[in-house]
């Protein structure tokens, strides 16, 4: 599971390259996230709650790498924060 979530993650960044908005991204990646926690057969409550969470992380990853687009730092969120909500 947290392979396929790094994959999508790899993939909503070169999206978020293109975009001048995080909000899509982490839009995109909350939906796929709940459909994966709707199949594992997670309570509701605990999905919405994972689903905030997973929201504000995402949101401020993506802007994060909005602000730092053509710097060094760049590298070294994508790669961290990829490694950080894929794991979780």
């Amino acid at each position: 599971m947290a392979l396929l979530d790094i994959i999508i993650l790899c993939a909503l960044v070169r999206l978020n390259l293109e975009m001048k908005s995080p909000v899509p991204c982490t839009v995109i990646y909350v939906v796929v996230a709940l459909f994966f926690m709707l199949i594992s057969g997670l309570p509701i409550f605990a999905m919405l709650v994972s689903a905030v969470t997973y929201a504000a992380m995402a949101l401020l990853f993506f802007w994060a790498l909005i602000k730092t687009k053509n710097s060094a730092a760049w590298w070294v969120i994508a790669v961290v924060g990829v490694l950080v909500l894929g794991i979780f």
